[in-house]
């Protein structure tokens, strides 16, 4: 009824939120090194189509112990705070290559809230998984979760491959709220 589509849409319009602050520092290779980063690569060639700057993550030799590989990067408290039912949305642009066969298992992109001082207690909110991304094109993902838990430590970017893969990102974008906005760099990028 008209009454129902009515309600439908005054709730989403009250539980709007929009951020726009990209909270990841060197998101798209904008300072033209890994600054930030632990464990990518820069890669110039294959994100040169759209002119972007990518990262890449590959293994190829893993035979036993830690089947993650991953590369991270730390969003310190005092500049990223959750609150238990704050809303956050991750975005970019994610290249699977075929060239390393992609192990199933926890391939993704995940931001890691710490709830505790110690880092024993965690959630990983905005998972993005990519095992099932089409091999050998660049693919724009989107995702918004909410924190279930108060930030006390810091959040952590994790970008990772479950045992061997290659892949490649770029453009990523962490922001406050349940819409996603246009790329930008972290404002801390752009200040001199």
């Amino acid at each position: 009824t008209d009454d129902t589509l009515a309600d439908k849409v005054q709730e989403e319009i009250d539980n709007l939120t929009i951020g726009g602050r990209n909270f990841i520092r060197n998101s798209a290779g904008n300072l033209n090194n890994t600054t930030h980063w632990s464990n990518f690569i820069l890669d110039t060639s294959e994100a040169s189509t759209k002119g972007w700057n990518s990262f890449k993550l590959t293994r190829t030799n893993y035979t036993s112990g830690n089947p993650r590989y991953q590369s991270s990067q730390d969003i310190p408290l005092g500049v990223l705070t959750l609150n238990a039912g704050d809303y956050v949305t991750l975005s970019g642009w994610i290249y699977v290559s075929s060239q390393v066969a992609l192990s199933s298992g926890a391939n993704n992109i995940t931001l890691r809230n710490y709830a505790s001082i110690n880092n024993d207690d965690y959630e990983d909110i905005c998972s993005f998984g990519y095992n099932n991304v089409p091999k050998n094109t660049w693919t724009y993902f989107k995702i918004t979760s909410k924190a279930t838990k108060n930030t006390l430590d810091a959040c952590k970017m994790l970008v990772s491959i479950e045992q061997n893969g290659l892949i490649r990102v770029t453009r990523l974008k962490l922001e406050k709220g349940n819409r996603v906005t246009d790329w930008t760099p972290a404002p801390e990028d752009t200040n001199n």
